[in-house]
This record gives C-alpha cells, sequence and structure tokens, in this order.
C-alpha cells in the first residue's frame, strides 16, 4: 500500500514539477548526449574449454589464435567518424547554434546547426584519421555561450578515443521521470545523469595509483549507444560482441534502490559500476565470502576482504566523491588495458610457482610443530558451496614455521574466481584455530615480482 502511495506521489510531483520548470526555465538545453565512433570491431571472446599447457593450473579462459588476432581498434591512418548526438532536452525550440570539433584541444572542425525543437535530435559527425595512443576527442555546442539554456554544462562532450564503448538502455518511463529530478549538471534530462556516472567511473578509474598502479588504471569507458526503451524489454543477447558493456536501467529498480538513495539524482549508482565490472574483467570476489551453513568442516563464516573487492572501503558514493579502486581490482583492469578488448582474461590465473604459509606469534615469532589441514572451497553444479571433505594437504609446520602448500591450491580456477578459498584448520595440543587464504593473495604476489616463490604470513592464534 505504502508503495503504490510513494508511486502516486512521484508521478503528481513529476507532473507539477514539470509545470514549475516550464514556468520558472522556458528555456531550450542543447545537450550532447553521447558520442558514437564507426566503424565498431568486435573484442575478443574468451574460450572456457578446459586445457593444460606449460603453465600448471592455468585451465580457463584462454583465447584461441583466431581470438588473440582479432583486430579490437582501428589501424593507424584508418578513417574513423565521431558522431556526436545532440538533443533539446529543453521546453522551447532553438533555431541555430554553433558547433566546433577538436582533438587534444585543438579546433579542427566548425559549423552552423539548424533548428532543433524540444525533444529532437541531430547528428553530426567528424571524420578522423586514426592515430595510435590516447587522444581526447570533443565535440562543443553553442561552445561561447550564446544562446540562454536551462544548463550550459551539457554542451561538451570529451572522450578518449580509446575508451572502451558502452550500450546503456533505459525504460521510457524512467526517462520521463528525470525531467523532474535536477541533475549535477543542473539540467532535467537522463541523458546528463547517464554521463555523469561515466564521468565518475573513470574518475575513480584515474584515481586509483597504487604501487602496482602508478598512474592509476588506464582504461577509460563511453557511452557508445544510448536507448530509450519501451518498459519491460529486455537486455540485448551477451553475443553482440561491439560492446564491451551492456547495461539496462528499470524504472522499478531505481524506485525501489536508487530514489531512496538521492532524490537530486546525482548519487553514484554502484549498481551499474558492478555490472559493468563483472562484464569487463572483474572475478566476482564477494563470492568468496561463506556463511556458516556452507562451511562443514568449522561450521565459521567468513567474510572475504575482497568482499567490495572493486572499490576502496569507507567510500562515498556521490559521483563527485566516490574515490578509488583497491590495488588488486586496479592492477586487473590494467591487465585488460595492455591485453586488448575482452570480458575476461588470465590475470587471475597468475599465481606463483611455489607457496608457503609462515606461522607466526603476536611478536611474529615462528610458530613451529603446529599441524596445518588446507581444505579447497568447491563450487558444486547446483551452485551450492561447500569445502573438500578430506583436507587437500595436512602438514606440520617446521622450526621457521614455514609448511608447503600443493603445487596447484585451488585446482582449476573458476573464470569468475568464486572458487579462489582455502580455509586452513591450525592445531597444536591446547589451541585450534582457523585462517584464509584468498585467490587474490597469491596474484598480488606473483604480481608484486614473486613469481616463482611466495611466503603468506599467518598470525598463529588470530580467528578470521
Amino acid at each position: 500500500m505504502h508503495y503504490k502511495v510513494l508511486l502516486l506521489v512521484l508521478l503528481f510531483a513529476a507532473c507539477a514539477f514539470s509545470q514549475i520548470i516550464e514556468k520558472e526555465l522556458p528555456l531550450p538545453d542543447i545537450t550532447v548526449t553521447f558520442m558514437e565512433r564507426f566503424p565498431r570491431y568486435e573484442k575478443q571472446v574468451y574460450s572456457f574449454e578446459s586445457r593444460k599447457d606449460t603453465l600448471w593450473g592455468k585451465v580457463n579462459p584462454y583465447l584461441t589464435p583466431e581470438e588473440k588476432n582479432k583486430k579490437c581498434f582501428p589501424s593507424k591512418g584508418e578513417k574513423v567518424v565521431f558522431s556526436a548526438h545532440v538533443r533539446n532536452c529543453g521546453l522551447r525550440a532553438v533555431n541555430r547554434f554553433q558547433y566546433y570539433w577538436s582533438v587534444d584541444g585543438k579546433i579542427v572542425k566548425k559549423g552552423e546547426a539548424g533548428r532543433l525543437i524540444p525533444g529532437e535530435e541531430l547528428v553530426i559527425s567528424y571524420e578522423w584519421r586514426w592515430k595510435a595512443g590516447n587522444h581526447n576527442i570533443a565535440f562543443s555546442a553553442d561552445p561561447d555561450n550564446q544562446i540562454p539554456e536551462i544548463s550550459e554544462k551539457n554542451n561538451i562532450l570529451l572522450e578518449s578515443s580509446t575508451a572502451l564503448p558502452l550500450k546503456l538502455m533505459v525504460e521510457k518511463s524512467l526517462y520521463d521521470n528525470y525531467r523532474s529530478i535536477k541533475n549535477s549538471f543542473g539540467s532535467y534530462s537522463w541523458e546528463d545523469w547517464a554521463q555523469n556516472q561515466i564521468n565518475a567511473i573513470n574518475r575513480v578509474l584515474r584515481n586509483s595509483i597504487h604501487p602496482l598502479t602508478p598512474e592509476g588504471i588506464l582504461l577509460r569507458f563511453k557511452i557508445d549507444q544510448l536507448s530509450i526503451v519501451p518498459d519491460g524489454s529486455e537486455l540485448p543477447d551477451s553475443s553482440n560482441i561491439y560492446f564491451d558493456g551492456f547495461y539496462l536501467f528499470t524504472k522499478k529498480r531505481h524506485e525501489q534502490i536508487f530514489y531512496r538513495l538521492n532524490l537530486s539524482s546525482i548519487t553514484f549508482d554502484t549498481d551499474l559500476l558492478r555490472n559493468i565490472i563483472s562484464q569487463i574483467v572483474m572475478p566476482d570476489l564477494r563470492l568468496l565470502s561463506i556463511t556458516r551453513h556452507e562451511n562443514n568442516i568449522t561450521n565459521q563464516e567468513y567474510r572475504s576482504d575482497y568482499r567490495d573487492n572493486f572499490m576502496n572501503p569507507n567510500q562515498d558514493y556521490s559521483c563527485n566523491n566516490a574515490n578509488d579502486f583497491c590495488e588488486y581490482s586496479a592492477k586487473l583492469f590494467n591487465s585488460v588495458k595492455e591485453s586488448g578488448r575482452g570480458i575476461l582474461l588470465e590475470s587471475i590465473y597468475s599465481i606463483p610457482l611455489e607457496n608457503k604459509i609462515r606461522l607466526h606469534d603476536e611478536s611474529d615469532k615462528p610458530c613451529g610443530g603446529i599441524k596445518v589441514e588446507v581444505y579447497r572451497l568447491e563450487i558444486l553444479k547446483s551452485g551450492l558451496k561447500r569445502f573438500s571433505e578430506k583436507p587437500i594437504a595436512v602438514g606440520i609446520t617446521d622450526k621457521k614455521g614455514l609448511l608447503a602448500l600443493p603445487k596447484s591450491p585451488f585446482g582449476e580456477i573458476n573464470a569468475d574466481g568464486s572458487n579462489g578459498l582455502l580455509l586452513l584448520v591450525l592445531e597444536n595440543k591446547k589451541q585450534r584455530y582457523s585462517a584464509w587464504l584468498e585467490l587474490p593473495n597469491f596474484n598480488m604476489q606473483y604480481w608484486k615480482g614473486n613469481k616463482e616463490k611466495a611466503i603468506y604470513n599467518i598470525l598463529f592464534g588470530e580467528l578470521k
């Protein structure tokens, strides 16, 4: 009942606010909504067939020779067309306006566009010869602000030439609702809100500076296609490989979750971020957290250190303040940048050849003579989790507190990293404790240069 009342209130508010806009802001709003890049090229598609090669434990996913040689970006000197979509999101027509294209801050083309009535869209294109590296491509409408508008902030769109293309869709009813919500651009258009989300994501990428990523994350995203679809539409078939990510904004989800967070529509939509990440590169390490019912060995729950793997903790989730990705996620993203375009890559299979644990006490004194049982997390066909009934390894730490782990501690690692968790049962004559090792711990050691041997310190007596 309360939910229905809320819907009626929102509907009434939308109608009332539309009248307020028309009364107080009888202006046009020239909005650069998104920019397409042609020709579009396919992204790399990974194979998931099990295979073994010279790198132990590296079974999936992998690129076939054909996929490795696939052309994912234009060639140097190739003709590329950028097409800017310009919509009048205001309430009055604009007769004509000036515009220009620029590359790396240098104006390369000027022009004048004709009459644009409210809700009308036109497409203005620019041909460019592709150059290696990242270049800033920008389109600016009414650059000298000669036309009074609802907002001047949405007249320019700047994108990296190598930004990964996204396809975003929004249900018609939600799109219309945004006519009553002022966004961070000072306008009332959903397109501006969507671009602000992408700007926030790119800002987070840029700010993710760590020892392993001293220049931040090098990837950037762009809206390459934006569609208003009927309510109840479904996401496109994932076989559409011309876009690196898809997302459908639905009215139902926003009413239930997003509006509850911030009615001014400037809150960072983390669900968009999570979905794009999962389609691009990121294993879902939230799956490494387990409940007591899933732990058939010690009946203890575990919350993964990487449960918020894509962001550092204590984030401010507003578009203007979202901070950075954690170092692990940042390194994964840059691995994509180094390898090309694709939905997954082999970085999570980067594990040192020899791995040992080192038990120590609170004063860092080694704990020798401790019995260790190692259990591997398994994902059943039903999707349920459990640990191996029998330990994959049993041993006693030496006087240095060291014990070697099996050569392939995780077995065949799932492509999403969901089985990348080890449970260690530590026991001496007086005490029995549990400890955990996650796949990211192994990846981080490898990326830091410990490709042959790595040691993982575990505090004996600490229950994680």
